[in-house]
């Protein structure tokens, strides 16, 4: 019997009710893995493969808002940040990335800042003695 490769949309639902979320987090902790080997031992075109999934995969503000605190949260399991722009020889960073990619990086970046001053402000931290 044959292979069925038809798409129904039966086929195109989700299997976990989250699986763009856990896709996202499965490649943050690769990454993550990656970029903490040392040097030598990178993957480096499987790392930025990844880092380019991953991108594309948060188009929207709803996915920025999932992306930042995941990376927030795998950078606790590993000890390592998982940076999904890397710039491994130090170029201009408007020279490797588009606008798009820039653009989303900064939105990134303002969400995890927003994210740690509320930690801080909850836990005290960001309180004025």
């Amino acid at each position: 019997m044959a292979l069925d490769t038809t798409t129904t949309p039966e086929a195109a639902t989700s299997i976990t009710g989250c699986d763009g979320y856990i896709t996202m987090k499965a490649l943050l902790y690769a990454i993550a893995t990656i970029q903490s080997l040392p040097e030598a031992d990178r993957e480096y075109g499987d790392m930025h493969h990844m880092c380019e999934l991953a991108r594309d995969m948060c188009q929207s503000d709803v996915a920025v808002r999932l992306l930042a605190p995941a990376i927030l949260e795998v950078a606790r399991h590993t000890g390592h940040v998982p940076d999904l722009w890397p710039n491994d020889f130090g170029d201009d960073m408007e020279e490797i990335y588009d606008l798009h990619d820039l653009a989303l990086r900064g939105a990134v970046i303002v969400t995890i800042e927003g994210i740690e001053q509320d930690v801080a402000n909850w836990s005290g931290e960001g309180r004025a003695a």
